[in-house]
C-alpha cells in the first residue's frame, strides 16, 4: 500500500476505534484476537521480520499477526478475488446473462453519498440483513460508522440497488485512489433477490470501477467459514482467484497449542469454525495453493 495511502487508512482506523498500528508501511488492525494485515493490494514480498511481527503483537494485544504477500514463483497458499478488465455481457454464457439483464431491467444502481443512503432508508435495510445473518445490529455504531465515512469520500463509497424506488441492497467499497476498489460489504435484502439485485449491483458498480482502470479486490478466501458469494463472484462474473501467500506469526502462548489444535481438527474432521481456521493458519502455510 502506498505511503499516502497507509496514513490515510491508518487515520480512518482511528476514527473507526479499531486499533492499528503501522510496521514497515504496512498497515495492521486488530481483528478478533489477531492482527489482520489492512494489505488490500498484496503484490509485494514480505519485509516483516519476527521482531517487526512481536511489535505487532504488542501494541495491538494480539495473539497473532497474519500477512498478505505476493505469492513466490512456485505458487501461493491462499487467495483473493480479484478481476481487472470490465465485465462484457456478450462474453458471459446466455443463462447468466438472462439474470443480469433481469436485475437491470427490475433494478437500478446508485452511487450514494450517506446522506442519500440514510434518507433512502438504508438503515433499515441495513438492520434486516443483519438480522438474516442472525448477527447483532446497533443503530448507533452503525450510524457513527457512516459519519466517519462522511470524512472520508475519496476511500469509501456507497452503493445502492433499488426496486421501485425501494432500497434492496447496498455495498461499502474501500478504495485506494486510482488504484484499486476493495468490496468491504454488500448486503442484499432477501425480499428483492428474484429481481435479481444482486445482479444488478454487482455489475453496474464493478464495471464503473473497471471502465476508469481500477482493478476490484473481492475479499480474501475466509479464514473461519467459506462464502457463497465469493463462489457467486467466481462462476456468474468471471472473477479470478489469484494466488497469494498468507503468513501467520503466533505469540509463544498460542504456538504452544498448536499440536493440540491440529489433533482436535483431524480427529473431528473440522472443515470450518474457529477450530479449523486456527489449523489452517498453522498448517496451511507451508502449502502451495492451486
Amino acid at each position: 500500500m502506498a505511503t499516502d495511502n497507509v496514513d490515510r487508512f491508518h487515520q480512518f482506523y482511528d476514527d473507526l476505534n479499531i486499533p492499528n498500528v503501522i510496521a514497515i508501511r504496512q498497515l495492521f488492525f486488530k481483528h478478533g484476537p489477531l492482527a489482520m494485515a489492512a494489505c488490500f493490494n498484496p503484490l509485494v514480498p514480505s519485509t516483516l521480520t519476527e521482531s517487526d511481527c512481536h511489535s505487532v503483537r504488542q501494541s495491538l494485544g494480539t495473539l497473532g499477526v497474519i500477512e498478505f504477500n505476493a505469492a513466490p514463483p512456485s505458487g501461493g497458499n491462499w487467495y483473493y478475488l480479484h478481476r481487472a478488465e470490465p465485465i462484457d455481457l456478450e462474453k458471459i454464457p446466455a443463462k447468466k446473462r438472462y439474470d443480469i439483464r433481469k436485475g437491470l431491467t427490475h433494478c437500478t444502481v446508485e452511487k450514494l453519498s450517506v446522506s442519500d443512503f440514510l434518507s433512502r432508508d438504508g438503515l433499515s435495510v441495513a438492520a434486516r440483513c443483519s438480522r438474516k445473518r442472525k448477527t447483532s445490529f446497533s443503530k448507533k455504531d452503525f450510524l457513527n460508522t457512516l459519519q466517519v465515512y462522511v470524512n472520508f469520500p475519496d476511500e469509501v463509497h456507497l452503493w445502492g440497488v433499488f426496486f421501485e424506488g425501494k432500497m434492496a441492497g447496498f455495498s461499502i467499497n474501500y478504495i485506494l485512489p486510482d488504484t484499486q476498489c476493495y468490496f468491504h460489504q454488500i448486503d442484499l435484502c432477501p425480499l428483492y433477490l428474484d429481481k435479481q439485485s444482486s445482479y444488478a449491483l454487482v455489475y453496474v458498480m464493478s464495471n464503473a470501477y473497471l471502465c476508469q482502470g481500477y482493478t476490484i479486490n473481492a475479499g480474501f478466501k475466509r479464514i473461519y467459514h467459506p462464502t457463497e458469494f465469493q463462489e457467486y463472484l467466481v462462476s456468474k462474473f468471471g472473477f479470478e482467484k489469484k494466488a497469494i501467500l498468507m503468513t501467520f506469526s503466533p505469540n509463544k502462548v498460542l504456538l504452544f497449542f498448536r499440536p493440540i489444535v491440529l489433533k482436535v481438527r483431524d480427529i473431528f474432521k473440522l472443515s470450518s469454525g474457529k477450530v479449523a481456521g486456527l489449523a489452517t493458519l498453522f498448517d496451511g502455510m507451508a502449502q502451495p495453493w492451486n
